[in-house]
């Protein structure tokens, strides 16, 4: 008989497939032994192990239910598959659990792992208590070249220097907002676009008359003229920038190309 290892584990009845080192029952009345035998379905009952199973990467290795279609396996180096009603639902990979098309994560609690740090989803972060959601926000006081990283970003302008923001190429769903916190009085406060491409349209409500862009290239909050809380958001096509804004002041936001 070949060499057999002593084994240290019980495992309850149950289906398991995959590669498994020497195998001894701890059942003095029945003896056997596989030496690295590839065991299909093979029934272990009082079981015990003192080494880990291998399942070498078979495809459902682990069969838990009655017939055979939900399972565990790690076909894939480092990726674990969770497979339900014939069907993968979910995987593991370092750090990450992933509901594949079709299937959904259904909880009453998401919770943060670092006290008051939040829960950000897709770049919106939810915070504790207020039951609000708290979008990526930056205060800004000098010139500023945005990316496509900040994309949601709510940016506060707070410097009486007047500041260039340059907007980073189109993308579509890209879009930005910035608000007057501070009014410049030196300079005026310009959000432009990258290369100076003439690709901003839209408009603004100034002091209840409607100012509109076409084929612009910079937004322009008015040194001494407009006021705080002034405000204009950006969202991008792919192709263009389009604006809409509002500000209390006549002449408070403008458009040029």
């Amino acid at each position: 008989m070949a060499d057999t290892n002593i084994i240290t584990k019980k495992i309850k009845t149950g289906k398991v497939k995959g590669s498994f080192g020497n195998l001894v029952p701890s059942v003095p009345t029945t003896t056997f032994s596989h030496p690295k035998d590839k065991l299909d379905k093979l029934k272990l009952s009082q079981i015990e192990i003192d080494t880990p199973l291998d399942f070498n990467g078979n495809v459902d290795a682990l069969i838990l239910d009655a017939d055979g279609d939900t399972t565990i396996s790690a076909p894939t180096d480092d990726q674990i598959d969770i497979e339900i009603a014939g069907a993968d639902d979910f995987t593991f990979t370092a750090n990450t659990l992933t509901a594949l098309s079709g299937s959904s994560i259904a909880t009453d609690t998401i919770s943060e792992t670092t006290s008051g740090s939040g829960v950000t989803i897709d770049s919106v972060k939810l915070k504790d208590g207020a039951g609000f959601i708290q979008f990526p926000r930056e205060v800004v006081t000098a010139a500023n070249i945005m990316s496509a990283s900040e994309v949601g970003k709510v940016f506060f302008l707070n410097s009486a220097t007047g500041f260039a923001h340059t907007l980073p190429a189109p993308a579509a769903g890209l879009h930005y907002k910035f608000i007057v916190t501070t009014i410049p009085t030196s300079g005026n406060c310009t959000i432009g676009t990258a290369s100076a491409a003439n690709i901003i349209e839209g408009m603004a409500n100034v002091d209840s008359t409607l100012v509109l862009a076409s084929n612009e290239d910079s937004i322009n909050f008015i040194a001494s003229t407009c006021l705080i809380g002034d405000w204009v958001e950006v969202l991008s096509d792919g192709t263009s920038w389009f604006v809409n804004g509002q500000s209390g002041a006549a002449g408070g936001i403008t458009f040029t190309s």
